[in-house]
Parts: C-alpha cells; structure tokens; sequence
C-alpha cells in the first residue's frame, strides 16, 4: 500500500509539471513565427519601447517588451510573467485600452503574451495577429 501511494504521488507530481510547463508559450515559439515571415527582430526598440510603458514599473508589473519590424509596421509583444497580471493591465490600463480598442483582443493574447500590432493598413495588421497566433 505504501508503495503504491509513493507512484501515485510520483505520477501526480509529474503531471502536474508536465501541464505546467506546456501551458506556458514560450517567447522562441512566438520569435520563430515572427523570423520566419520575415520580421526582424530589434532588441534596440524593445528597450525604447519598454520605457513608454513606466507604468508597468510604477504597478510592479513584470514585463519583457519585444519589437519585430517589418518596413514601416511594428510588432510589439509584452510578456508578462503571470497572466492574471495581463487581464488586470487590460482591464485597468488606459493606454493599452487605447492601443488595441479597435481589435479583436482574444487573437491579440497568447498565453502571457501580448501583441500590439502598429501598422499602416488592415491587411498588415491582420498579417501581424495571424503570425503571432501561428497562423501564417
């Protein structure tokens, strides 16, 4: 009895990891998707990028900001360590409000990521959303 609780408790603390690590996306999947159509990645607008968002640090909100560039259009993804910090941000931030009021928000969110697409026209922007989620 005692070493059927001992694979028992092994094989739930297995499991339990095993959801725990897939269920978070990792940014490489999301950089692979981007490179791979051609975006470039700009680690130098990241850092500009993450200092308009001062408002993260205020709250102590932990996010990492990556900017992709295609031409004149513009990825941003923000990573967030923990998803319910991104729903409360989405919820309460004025200025992420304003940047994605316009779009379908549940294509803009994977997992802890968050995609700000800047385009020109609709069709880059639909372009951006569908590389994001893997679509293209």
């Amino acid at each position: 009895m005692q070493r059927f609780r001992k694979r028992s408790l092994w094989s739930v603390s297995v499991l339990i990891l095993f959801f725990t690590l897939s269920g978070c996306v990792s940014f490489d999947q999301i950089h692979d998707n981007f490179t791979y159509a051609g975006y470039i990645y700009e680690e130098d607008a990241s850092e500009w990028i993450s200092s308009l968002f001062s408002s993260f640090e205020k709250r102590e909100v932990n996010v990492e900001t990556h900017v992709f560039v295609d031409g004149l259009s513009g990825a941003v993804v923000l990573g967030f360590k923990v998803t319910n910090e991104m729903r409360e941000e989405l919820d309460e931030n004025e200025t992420l409000k304003g940047m994605i009021e316009d779009l379908e928000q549940e294509r803009l969110i994977y997992d802890n990521f968050l995609l700000i697409p800047l385009a020109l026209s609709d069709s880059k922007t639909q372009e951006m959303i569908d590389v994001f989620n893997g679509d293209a």
